[in-house]
């Protein structure tokens, strides 16, 4: 057990170690009151479930998995998820066995130029090992041949995704993925530092690589019009257009209620979205409250909505029928969803970029990821004369800098018709 005593403008954490007969106290001392909570919270944690480690002789991968389950409340499920994974497949299997009071700025910054040479190796290695460990246990269990061809299928793909990987050399992260990895470790040592396990956050002397200038990929206008007349009969068009008529985010649009949509006023409700963890499944989180937002709605997706609805008004029939018949079963998922698979339930994000990608190649034009339809509808938009600020609160952007410096380009036929409107003027 763990205390806080105050002692003139001091707030200590107080706690004993070791057995009844050779007890030792610890005692940690803290300028603010919510950060000796918090110390207090973790040094309870951790003599109540059997972990506690000296603060000495913690390891920085045995912190991480501390401050993980400690923080975990504090940040989103997505992020959350996200974290566990670059932690488990990066950060720990590099820097893990290094003392926590130990880690200098020369581990860290060796660890960026690892990561920008072997960053991506490193993880299609693991994949490669553990479907190869997967496989190995189902010889020797002698699973049936079918399971079998399926494991060595996924094996074989790894594989020659990690040979490619290392024969194109294209083995580094990206400055960007580089910089994320970077975040998470100055996040974490700040916190070790607010609970006095080090001294200072080593990771303010480390300097990762500069942000890359990335290029916006997006459609243009006659892309845009050529692309969106030839997949109208495509089951996923009207995803599409809606990203592109609204410049909604991938989880805004894929977590979308009818109750969310009024067809009278003409509102898309922006209310949440969708998202998906493994072994935790789908769960729709509320957007930051910028995001939270109404959109009003064009009248061509208006229509492409209202021919959603009738359709799966009619598939939802079959379904019911078809449980009718079965006792209740193979009925419809009924989420009260607009885009969602033929049974109701939740669509797949990678599915839905796939047959996005599929589709752009079907028709001669560049693959671009599902996120660049926003940024279609942002330029479109630019290009149209809509302020700024509009596009601002149609994106649901918390900074209007954000909006700015993403969207300074703009196409080049709206400004020759500037340039025209000022030469005539000029009368040059």
């Amino acid at each position: 057990m763990a205390w806080i005593e105050k002692r003139e403008k001091k707030y200590r954490v107080v706690w004993d170690v070791g057995t009844p007969d050779n007890r030792e106290r610890r005692i940690v001392a803290f300028d603010r009151p919510e950060d000796a909570k918090a110390f207090r919270s973790k040094i309870e944690v951790d003599l109540n479930s059997g972990t506690y480690i000296e603060p000495s002789k913690m390891t920085f991968g045995e912190y991480l998995d501390h401050w993980i389950r400690l923080h975990g409340d504090n940040i989103s499920p997505k992020t959350l998820d996200s974290y566990t994974c670059e932690i488990k497949n990066h950060i720990k299997p590099n820097l893990g066995k290094i003392k926590l009071s130990k880690l200098t700025p020369m581990h860290v910054q060796d660890y960026y130029a690892h990561l920008r040479k072997e960053g991506k190796t490193d993880t299609a290695r693991v994949l490669a090992d553990k479907f190869q460990t997967e496989y190995d246990r189902a010889v020797e269990n002698q699973l049936p041949p079918r399971d079998l061809k399926r494991i060595r299928k996924k094996l074989d793909l790894a594989k020659e995704r990690l040979d490619n990987i290392i024969a194109e050399n294209k083995g580094g992260l990206s400055s960007t993925s580089i910089n994320y990895h970077h975040r998470i470790i100055h996040k974490a040592l700040k916190q070790a530092v607010k609970w006095q396990m080090v001294a200072r956050n080593i990771a303010d002397a480390v300097e990762p690589p500069p942000p890359a200038d990335t290029e916006i990929k997006y459609l243009k206008r006659d892309e845009v019009n050529k692309f969106i007349s030839c997949i109208k009969e495509s089951y996923y068009y009207p995803i599409i257009a809606t990203a592109i008529l609204t410049g909604m985010r991938q989880g805004e649009i894929l977590g979308l209620r009818w109750q969310d949509v009024d067809f009278d006023e003409g509102i898309v409700k922006v209310r949440r979205q969708l998202q998906y963890i493994t072994g935790k499944g789908y769960f729709y989180p509320k957007p930051k409250q910028k995001s939270i937002r109404n959109i009003p709605m064009p009248l061509p997706l208006n229509s492409v909505l209202r021919a959603v609805r009738k359709e799966q008004a009619r598939i939802k029939s079959i379904y019911e029928e078809a449980a009718k018949e079965n006792d209740g079963k193979n009925g419809y998922f009924d989420n009260d969803l607009i885009f969602c698979a033929y049974d109701g339930r939740p669509l797949i994000r990678s599915t839905v970029t796939r047959n996005l990608q599929s589709l752009l190649e079907k028709y001669g034009l560049a693959k671009i990821r599902f996120h660049a339809l926003r940024h279609t509808f942002a330029t479109m938009a630019r290009g149209a004369g809509v302020p700024m600020e509009d596009i601002q609160d149609l994106l649901g952007h918390a900074d209007i800098s954000t909006t700015k410096n993403m969207y300074t380009h703009v196409e080049i036929e709206p400004l020759r018709d500037s340039i025209k409107k000022l030469t005539d003027y000029l009368s040059i």
